[in-house]
């Protein structure tokens, strides 16, 4: 599921069930955290191109998942 890491944060990690303090998602701060792209249409600059339109994809700075349940 992909979510924000801020409601991530909210959300019970059964990692953390090995450690003392609180079972709550550590989100970027764990090693299992994977952030997820995002798509954005490209245009190009030259009206002749063969392609004037395209999407690449970015990380995305605010969503992610974990990775340990594998890609959503």
């Amino acid at each position: 599921m992909i979510i924000e890491e801020s409601k991530a944060a909210k959300m019970f990690c059964p990692m953390e069930m090995a450690c003392d303090h609180d079972y709550r998602c550590q989100g970027s701060r764990c090693m299992a955290w994977r952030w997820a792209y995002d798509k954005v249409l490209k245009t190009a600059d030259d009206p002749d191109a063969p392609v004037l339109e395209w999407f690449e994809s970015v990380p995305s700075k605010t969503h992610g998942y974990c990775g340990l349940g594998g890609r959503p």
